[in-house]
């Protein structure tokens, strides 16, 4: 899960990973990085970056318009690194904090995962 605490005074840059067609967005390039080399094992030996914004609505429209640009595999990847369509990050929009998926959200929020599960 990625925290955006104080969102106002971030700095959201969208960069592609070349070699693994992937679009993102962050605050913190090196660390984020770190993340999909480790995590996901991502080839990160290639990466532009496409823009920067200090608003993170404008960022994530520009995220998804570069995925659909560069026709990106929708969705993203589970903790295994396998990719999982149906995952979707959730923006808790009180605190400002991302969840990488549904269930990590529901998790984090006290939710129960089998009732959000039936409504989406």
């Amino acid at each position: 899960m990625c925290k955006l605490n104080n969102i106002k005074d971030k700095k959201f840059i969208i960069y592609r990973i070349v070699n693994e067609n992937y679009v993102g967005v962050t605050t913190n390039l090196h660390k984020r990085l770190l993340k999909h080399k480790n995590k996901s094992k991502f080839d990160i030996s290639n990466v532009e970056l496409l823009e920067i914004h200090s608003e993170l609505n404008t960022a994530l429209e520009a995220e998804i318009s570069y995925q659909n640009f560069f026709k990106c595999t929708i969705g993203v990847r589970n903790q295994n690194g396998s990719k999982n369509p149906y995952a979707k990050q959730v923006l808790d929009l009180r605190s400002g904090i991302f969840y990488d998926t549904i269930k990590d959200a529901c998790e984090a929020l006290n939710y129960p995962y089998s009732n959000v599960r039936s409504i989406i």
